[in-house]
């Protein structure tokens, strides 16, 4: 609602043009009737001077940038650099414009506001104060979808001296700058993708880890080998057909996951046992642990018929390692026979 008339009048008084949802504040003009003395924001002020945005041809006057006052609709997440100017009086029937330093901005909630201006009750005090230049950049990256109202006190004379805390206004100073700012909810991003693993069964090892994983995220899983199976020498672990390495033992990691993922395990072999030989005893002829009668004759009748023998019966039966079964050797398992 200011100024009215040109870019170096002031505002008018008597009839101001306001809509359902306008805040304004009012106070008493004492001095030159150019003093309205009065604070107010602008938003993004690029040049660091007050454009006046009433309309593009102002009585003969065309202004080629407009400032935009007292409010602000951004999306959630965004910041807002606002400027506290103070509109003072001038000489020669005009106003001057002027940036104020050091404001601490409060703020209240839109469910909060109360219709009296001049009490403090429901304002906040927030970490915002206004810089040399009269900037504060307020982040919304923190405030829900909404509308919001941020105020500087005034209590600036026309002199220029703070004679309060400015939410009780009295004759001759300021009164409360405020700055309605709506914030909107951002686009919600999409979901993200997810992707398929495909971890082998095998008995020689076993993979532990998720069957998906989120697009964009790290992926760590573990190769265990089995019992009775070693790493060879040609051990590895695969992702898509490509080697990696362990980032500890046993545990693998893949940054940044964009695409399905198959794991593969190579070159896990089975321990080699170390065959036993089994005690041999002397004529032992059926390996039953000990010498008996169906001993002698297994040894008489592979005598008399010279029948192949396998490996285990000829240790048993052959006693004098000549490789092979003769008299004196049925006759030696006679003996052990007798002597056990």
């Amino acid at each position: 609602t200011y100024p009215l008339g040109r870019a170096t009048w002031g505002s008018t008084s008597d009839q101001i043009l306001i809509k359902d949802g306008d805040i304004f504040t009012a106070h008493l003009i004492t001095g030159s009737a150019s003093g309205s003395n009065f604070p107010f924001f602008i938003v993004n002020d690029t040049n660091g001077k007050y454009d006046i945005s009433d309309q593009a041809t102002h009585y003969g006057t065309t202004v080629e940038k407009y400032d935009q006052t007292d409010r602000a609709t951004v999306k959630q997440g965004e910041d807002v650099e606002v400027t506290l100017y103070l509109a003072n009086p001038a000489e020669g029937y005009t106003t001057s414009y002027t940036v104020q330093a050091n404001k601490e901005l409060y703020m209240v909630e839109s469910y909060n506001l109360i219709p009296d201006l001049n009490a403090e009750d429901g304002w906040m005090l927030t970490d915002y104060v206004t810089d040399k230049d009269g900037k504060a950049v307020i982040s919304t990256a923190d405030l829900e979808p909404g509308t919001y109202y941020f105020a500087a006190k005034g209590g600036v004379t026309s002199g220029g001296q703070d004679l309060g805390d400015g939410f009780i206004t009295k004759g001759g100073e300021t009164g409360v700058a405020v700055f309605e700012l709506t914030v909107e909810a951002g686009e919600t991003p999409p979901a993200p993708e997810t992707y398929t693993v495909k971890i082998p069964v095998a008995d020689e090892y076993t993979v532990y880890g998720a069957t998906e994983v989120e697009g964009g995220t790290d992926y760590t899983f573990t190769v265990k080998v089995n019992e009775g199976y070693e790493k060879g020498e040609n051990f590895a672990v695969k992702v898509n057909g490509v080697v990696i390495d362990a980032v500890d033992t046993d545990t693998y990691t893949v940054e940044n996951i964009a695409t399905d993922i198959e794991i593969t395990v190579e070159g896990v072999e089975e321990i080699a046992q170390t065959p036993t030989t089994p005690e041999v005893i002397p004529g032992d002829f059926d390996g039953d642990g000990e010498v008996g009668v169906m001993d002698i004759t297994a040894a008489i009748i592979a005598y008399q018929n010279k029948a192949p023998l396998t490996q285990a019966q000829m240790a048993a039966v052959d006693t004098n390692d000549d490789g092979l079964v003769d008299v004196m050797e049925l006759t030696d398992i006679i003996i052990k026979y007798q002597n056990r």
